[in-house]
């Protein structure tokens, strides 16, 4: 579904009126998507608590239809909203059990929040030379296919830890990009991601 305008027109065939009866409320409900522009964007109004924060605060129990003065469920139409979108009406436990814990979501260090700031939000257009999102791949089950530094995951005796390291194509490892010794450290690797953080180089 996704579309303010059909969803609308569903619910002017299901409730009546017309469908710019119906523009306020669908529009309401897909505001997230100026924020976030792929199907992720439902985890805020597209669940139980959603509906409640339509109900209860943003829109009211019920609203008046334009066309006709019929009052209407606020509840009712939010519901067929989501079942349109998703098919069910889930909680927010649905998407959060989705969402893997991180120690910035209890407290942010000065590292972390400089970080966070030079990102920017995965489908959205500003700003144009920041790479998005940071994807891990595993290592050795994926590997780079271009000779470059990438970030890599590494497992040593004392933990896991997060480098900088050049990958050489022709001879399939890492090298830890500041030392001149560049020795293998490719069987210490668990993941590798390409470097996202910072202006991407000009075309």
């Amino acid at each position: 579904m996704g579309d303010m305008l059909q969803h609308s027109k569903n619910s002017a065939e299901k409730f009546g009126g017309v469908p710019s009866d119906y523009f306020a409320i669908h529009e309401l409900m897909d505001l997230s998507k100026i924020f976030l522009g792929d199907w992720r964007h439902r985890a805020l109004f597209h669940n139980t608590f959603g509906i409640h924060m339509m109900e209860k605060h943003i829109v009211g129990p019920t609203f008046v239809r334009k066309s006709d003065g019929v009052e209407m469920c606020t509840r009712t139409v939010v519901s067929a909203h989501i079942m349109e979108d998703i098919g069910v009406l889930p909680t927010p436990a649905e998407f959060l059990r989705e969402m893997p814990l991180r120690a910035w979501m209890s407290k942010v260090d000065p590292k972390t929040r400089d970080r966070m700031q030079r990102m920017s939000i995965a489908g959205s257009s500003e700003p144009s030379n920041i790479d998005e999102v940071i994807t891990w791949y595993p290592f050795p089950e994926t590997m780079p296919k271009e000779p470059a530094s990438y970030l890599i995951q590494m497992e040593t005796p004392t933990g896991l830890y997060v480098f900088q390291a050049l990958y050489m194509v022709e001879m399939n490892r890492f090298v830890i990009a500041m030392s001149k010794e560049k020795n293998d450290i490719s069987d210490s690797v668990r993941f590798w991601a390409k470097m996202p953080i910072g202006p991407k180089t000009p075309k």
